[in-house]
């Protein structure tokens, strides 16, 4: 996932599961950049959205219902990320078979993630380089 209009790149690999919904997602993601998880959000695809975000002009989806799967299931399928006034876009670069159960896992990144409007940016990358369980 990379951050849209970044004076610098500013970018996540992450290794998630297919079966995981949009909501799960959203919390991984959250976690991969260094967020609270506070901000509205939504994901877009093709003129549809899913999300928590407040927009009365905006049909939202339930997130809780479409996985990962269901909107990336072709290597370059690309998904948009809206989290508060950032944006994401986010490609499936590749399909594997994991032995095992895993929940997610950080594998790359550049960049620091600007903090809120009104608090000080943290080096968040580094912080989260693990597997949340």
């Amino acid at each position: 996932m990379s951050l849209e209009g970044a004076e610098s790149p500013i970018w996540r690999r992450i290794l998630v599961s297919a079966n995981v919904t949009l909501r799960q997602a959203h919390h991984v993601l959250q976690k991969a950049m260094g967020g609270e998880g506070s901000q509205p959000y939504c994901f877009a695809q093709d003129g549809r959205e899913f999300g928590n975000r407040q927009d009365e002009h905006v049909f939202l989806e339930d997130d809780s219902m479409f996985s990962l799967r269901y909107c990336l299931c072709l290597v370059g399928h690309t998904l948009e990320y809206r989290d508060g006034p950032w944006e994401y876009s986010i490609e499936l670069e590749a399909i594997q078979h994991a032995e095992g159960r895993f929940p997610w896992q950080l594998v790359g990144g550049v960049g620091v993630c600007p903090a809120p409007p009104g608090e000080a940016a943290v080096p968040r990358a580094a912080r989260n380089a693990r597997s949340l369980h």
